[in-house]
């Protein structure tokens, strides 16, 4: 972007780690200028979002290495797919506005493009550990080859991240992996490259037989509560993650009967 008439700010590696505690990229994003984010957990771990200029998720283009990783359906992209993939991201360049993507009209909004790290020719190992509030805890696990046989590099990360949530049913428990293979030739560089996240345990991903078995429970309380009281009808609406509806009538009792 640069000597373009595009306005952007750039995230550098060394960035990056700095703030890299175990949350997303919106947050790590978050003191770009124009940008703010959403957390579903309250703690910037999972389910999480964020706008530029206002714009949604929709109209922003988002690439790793130029290739998008916008879902194709809704556009938008899962981040609690991606659990520390910051660990393995060597810079982020955001474009604000309509710029000079390649990818369509998505980049109405913005572009977010990122590039993955780069091989490293010595070989090396590195074991790093964050812990935070509301029982927040990230390990990761980065290993590399170095330069072989003058020709072949390999890399890999492993990370997990745990947490409570801020919020009630907001636990995480999400792993995640990346690998990068390379071969340098003469006059040719070929590089091949894998990364996948699986989220756990979070409060959108809920077993459904414990949330029934919660209302249950709660709307047994509530029951004897109002049975204790003179009531001719009453309803009750649940409208939580199941978009439950329940209605009950509850005739009065008769308090002259002995």
């Amino acid at each position: 972007a640069k000597g373009t008439p595009v306005a952007y700010s750039e995230q550098t590696k060394d960035e990056l780690n700095r703030r890299n505690d175990g949350q997303g990229i919106p947050f790590l994003i978050l003191q770009s200028p124009s940008v703010i984010m959403t957390s579903d957990a309250g703690t910037g771990i999972g389910y999480s979002g964020f706008r530029i200029r206002g714009t949604d998720a929709n109209r922003i283009n988002i690439t790793v290495n130029g290739v998008p990783v916008n879902d194709s359906e809704s556009h938008t992209v899962f981040w609690v797919n991606m659990p520390d993939f910051a660990s393995s991201v060597d810079n982020i360049q955001i474009q604000r506005g309509a710029g000079t993507s390649t990818n369509g009209a998505a980049a109405f909004g913005a572009t977010v493009a990122m590039q993955t790290q780069k091989s490293e020719l010595k070989p090396y190992a590195e074991y790093s550990v964050s812990a935070g509030s509301f029982g927040t805890v990230k390990n990761t696990v980065k290993l590399g080859t170095g330069l072989l046989q003058d020709h072949f590099v390999f890399d890999a990360r492993y990370s997990n991240i745990q947490s409570d949530g801020y919020i009630d049913r907001a636990t995480a428990n999400m792993h995640s992996y990346f690998g990068s293979a390379t071969y340098y030739g003469d006059n040719t560089l070929v590089r091949f490259q894998t990364l996948a996240g699986k989220p756990q345990g979070f409060r959108i991903i809920f077993d459904r037989n414990t949330l029934i078995t919660s209302h249950a429970i709660r709307f047994q309380h509530l029951v004897r509560q109002l049975h204790h009281r003179d009531i001719t009808f009453f309803a009750i609406s649940l409208k939580d993650f199941l978009n439950l509806q329940v209605f009950l009538c509850l005739g009065s009792r008769d308090t002259t009967r002995h």
